[in-house]
């Protein structure tokens, strides 16, 4: 007996369950990996967030120990400040101690010779008495007899008092001279930390003494003359001057800066100038020839000491020589610049070696004083006819000139000053380039 057939619907429900079922379940699948993705995503996320965190963590504990070193170095820094204030001050108050004995000896040695004076005093007024008694009777054996030991007697006083006087003297010349050995320290040391207000006479003569040619780091060999330069005055400071550096070094920079890198240069007279390790440090190579020792170093800096005219030359020519105000002052004795003897032409034969020493393309760059004709012990000032004559042998390429009036105001014009510009009051410089003529 066969079986009655299943309903159309219940047909339909089979055959969505047989057909639908491996989709369903793979659609299931699928989304299970997809959140699993998802999960690792978020953990990986998680990770790097956490790795992020770290690292900050970390380096603002470097920061915070970076902090704490500074904060040490500078609690240092302030102790050693504190402990050589300390010192200072203990120094200073050795020295008041040093001054109250030497004031408290001094009114010793017052009082010792007020006691001597009382003592002469009274020693007159006992003559004085003597005398008037004497003159009242008739002198008698027994009283010259007596006069004459007390005579003997006030002599020798008189010779303890003048001993004792010689010892007093002495004592105090001897204090006198240790004083005058610590005056000039202390008064020195007396500005330190003090307003310019109460900079006083004889501390102004000083800073501006120490300023110049002559000062202090001058005799140590290591004074430079700079362009513009203090001036002191009590209370007060200023502008002592601007001088001719404001415009020859800029000059020369210029003339120089189209020349490669490397290029072999000569810096006649560079004692006391910064140009020579200005251009060792553009990276050209130099050589820094002067009288006196060259204070500077840098590795394409070469320094040749001993008078030009001494010199052998360089092992390969130069590109370019520059005389930066100092041609003007060879061949003149001076004390300053070392020199010994005295050849008024020495100007002359030093560019005559000059021209041997530069390579075939290579330049003269020169400043010197300009004005009216002149040689005084220290330098020369060039006028037209003696410039001209000091480059026979030369082609000037370019040529111009400066002056001032006032040592605080420069110019600079291309064309021959006037002559009447050179009154007493007025400093001129002329600045060139040139090449060995043809």
């Amino acid at each position: 007996m066969n079986s009655s057939p299943r309903p159309p619907i219940e047909r339909i429900r089979g055959k969505v369950v047989r057909d639908f079922l491996p989709l369903a379940r793979l659609t299931s699948l699928n989304t299970l990996r997809r959140t699993q993705q998802a999960l690792e995503d978020i953990v990986a996320e998680r990770d790097r967030l956490i790795a992020e965190s770290q690292r900050v963590l970390n380096e603002r504990q470097q920061a915070i120990e970076t902090y704490q070193a500074i904060l040490a170095e500078r609690e240092h820094e302030r102790q050693q400040a504190i402990e050589t204030y300390q010192a200072i001050l203990a120094e200073r108050e050795q020295e008041i101690r040093t001054y109250q004995k030497i004031v408290s000896d001094n009114e010793q040695s017052v009082s010792t010779y007020q006691a001597l004076v009382a003592e002469r005093e009274r020693s007159i007024l006992s003559y004085q008495a003597l005398v008037t008694e004497l003159q009242g009777r008739s002198a008698l054996p027994e009283d010259l007899e007596s006069l004459k030991q007390q005579l003997a007697g006030d002599a020798e006083t008189i010779a303890e008092l003048a001993a004792l006087q010689r010892r007093s003297l002495a004592k105090v010349e001897r204090q006198l001279g240790a004083l005058a050995e610590l005056t000039p320290d202390l008064a020195a040391r007396s500005y330190v930390n003090r307003p310019l207000e109460e900079l006083g006479e004889g501390g102004a003569e000083l800073l501006n003494y120490a300023s110049t040619h002559l000062g202090f780091a001058a005799q140590g060999g290591v004074w430079f003359n700079w362009p513009i330069f203090p001036g002191y005055r009590p209370g007060a400071a200023f502008i002592g001057g601007v001088n001719e550096r404001i415009i020859e070094l800029p000059y020369v920079l210029a003339a120089l800066a189209n020349l490669p890198s490397g290029s072999h240069l000569l810096d006649f007279g560079a004692t006391e100038s910064p140009l020579a390790l200005s251009l060792a440090s553009l990276g050209h190579d130099v050589i820094a020839l002067d009288q006196r020792p060259y204070p500077l170093e840098h590795r394409h800096l070469t320094v040749v000491v001993g008078p030009v005219e001494d010199w052998a030359g360089p092992p390969r020519p130069f590109d370019a020589i520059i005389s930066l105000s100092t041609l003007e002052h060879v061949g003149i004795r001076t004390d300053h610049y070392g020199s010994t003897v005295t050849n008024l032409g020495l100007d002359r034969e030093i560019l005559e070696r000059f021209r041997g020493w530069l390579a075939p393309r290579g330049r003269l760059i020169m400043t010197a004083p300009y004005g009216r004709w002149a040689i005084d012990s220290l330098q020369r000032t060039y006028d037209a006819g003696h410039l001209e004559e000091l480059l026979q042998g030369w082609q000037v390429e370019e040529r111009r000139f400066a002056f001032t009036s006032d040592s605080l105001q420069w110019s600079v014009v291309d064309e021959e000053p006037d002559p009447g510009l050179w009154d007493s009051d007025t400093h001129g410089v002329v600045m060139l380039q040139a090449v060995p003529a043809a």
